[in-house]
Formats: structure tokens, sequence, C-alpha cells
């Protein structure tokens, strides 16, 4: 294994592209650590830091046969790395707008339920306030939707103000 320390990433990738697993074992010797710094400090989150590394290594030691590497091993494992962590961060900011959409809707949905529910009750009330007699309408009329003290309502109907709370109980 000590042999393979001194390999260059070009040797190590020949190595690992005929499955050697030393020279796996090599490169995520070398590169986990870095790796995990960079993903840390653009995340800020040591679970999620860990998870890219691993899932950038294993991409590269399951798909090694596929992967052209154009430049040098580094500059893959970190334009990996950082793509998964944008990935990240927009799944993160994603749920976000998600979450914060939902709080939104539902205090607007909370709104509109009182403001059906406000109708509903001025509907029941209206249609409960028509069946009284019409002295009572009057003095609901008068009392409620007005909002006359019992005092002036029975001022307004020459009636007592004893009348007037007795009506409205």
């Amino acid at each position: 294994m000590n042999n393979y320390k001194k390999l260059s990433d070009v040797e190590l990738v020949a190595h690992l592209k005929n499955g050697d697993r030393n020279a796996f074992t090599a490169i995520y010797d070398r590169y986990w650590g870095v790796l995990f710094l960079h993903a840390r400090k653009m995340l800020g989150n040591d679970e999620d830091s860990r998870e890219i590394v691993e899932e950038v290594l294993i991409y590269l030691w399951n798909n090694i046969d596929e992967i052209h590497i154009t430049s040098d091993l580094s500059t893959y494992l970190y334009s990996s790395a950082r793509h998964e962590i944008l990935n990240i961060i927009k799944r993160s900011d994603l749920k976000e707008k998600c979450l914060q959409s939902l709080m939104r809707f539902e205090v607007q949905d909370s709104d509109l339920n009182d403001e059906i529910n406000t109708r509903e009750l001025t509907v029941h009330i209206e249609a409960s306030v028509e069946r009284l007699p019409e002295e009572m309408q009057e003095e609901f009329e008068s009392g409620c939707k007005v909002n006359l003290s019992h005092k002036l309502t029975s001022e307004k109907r020459n009636s007592s103000e004893n009348t007037i709370k007795k009506n409205k109980e």
C-alpha cells in the first residue's frame, strides 16, 4: 500500500481502471479529507458533507470505465463534489420555498375560512332576526348593527332600558 501513496493521480486512475482496490484506497485516503472540508465549508453540515464525499468516491469506483477524466483527478473530484453540493443546496432551497408557500397558504386558507364562517354566521343571524317580531327586529338593528347602547335604544323606542335589555337576552 505504501507504494500506492507515491503514485501520481494518473497512475492511480490507470490502476483503478484495472479494478485495483488498493488504487481506490489510495485515492480515498488522498482526497477524502480535502473533499470533506470543501463540502463542509459550503454546507456547514458534517453529515451532508460526509455523504457527498462518499457518493463522489463510490461513483468513481463504480463508474471508472465510463468516466473520462480530461484534466487531473483532483479537478474531477472537486467538480463532482461541487455538483452534489449544489444539488443539496437546490433541494434545501426548494424545500424552504415549499414550506414558506405552504405556510402562506395555510394563513390565507385560515383567513378565507374565517371570512366564509363570518358570512355564513351573518346570513344565519339575519335569517333569525327576520323571524323576530318587528319591534324586536328594530331593537336588534339599532342595538347590534348600529351599536347603540341600551339607553339610546330605549330613548329612541320610547321604552324602558330594562325592556330593551330583556329583549336582547
